[in-house]
């Protein structure tokens, strides 16, 4: 009865560490938002917070590795840059607990290899199935569009026709050629408005 027990508490802090550990992948890529696109800081920490998803899911101890370097990234861009301090300590504190919990289901996993081979379901495997990866990719990237084209959307106004430039000075955080890319989008989706070409262009919201 007890052994029963053991192995739903188990499974449970499994769910639990599993969850914590895709919630805060995309806490992440929308905090991350918030830097450049031309800043290579941004996309280094979210590949290595991809590359925890990938790992702690599996129970694997390189997920461990990969959680210290990304709470040093995340240490120097508090350190260095004018973003907000108190996103990015809660992200760097909640990433600590991760630790603890990956930890603790590294050890069980350890510890059930050693009394004895895993069933297929369980044994870790060496690396992420390229198809998963992809897809995982995908998901993520798309999510990022539709973040920054959601702040994009937010800077314009029914009526009001805005130039691209003048749009571009109120995301810092973007660079021209991606809010231009968007806005592209945003027009082709129906969503906003365009008249004129290229540098003449003016936006409005639908």
């Amino acid at each position: 009865m007890s052994d029963s027990k053991s192995i739903k508490d188990n499974l449970s802090d499994k769910d639990i560490k599993d969850k914590k550990t895709e919630k805060l992948t995309s806490a992440l890529y929308l905090v991350t938002n918030f830097l450049s696109d031309n800043d290579p800081i941004k996309w280094k920490i979210r590949e290595r917070a991809l590359d925890i998803l990938f790992f702690a899911t599996r129970d694997h101890p390189q997920a461990l590795s990969h959680i210290t370097d990304l709470v040093r990234l995340i240490d120097v861009v508090v350190l260095d840059r004018q973003i907000s301090a108190m996103n990015f300590g809660l992200l760097r504190q909640e990433y600590s607990r991760l630790y603890e919990l990956i930890q603790n289901q590294v050890k069980i996993v350890s510890e059930s290899m050693a009394s004895g081979p895993l069933p297929p379901s369980v044994v870790i495997g060496k690396h992420f199935p390229e198809k998963a990866l992809k897809s995982t990719l995908s998901r993520a990237k798309a999510r990022s569009k539709t973040d920054r084209q959601s702040v994009i959307l937010q800077s314009l106004t029914a009526g009001v026709w805005s130039a691209l430039k003048d749009l571009a000075k109120t995301m810092p955080n973007l660079s021209s050629k991606t809010v231009q890319r968007e806005l592209n989008a945003l027009a082709e989706a129906g969503l906003v408005k365009r008249i004129g070409e290229r540098r003449w262009s003016r936006y409005s919201k639908v």
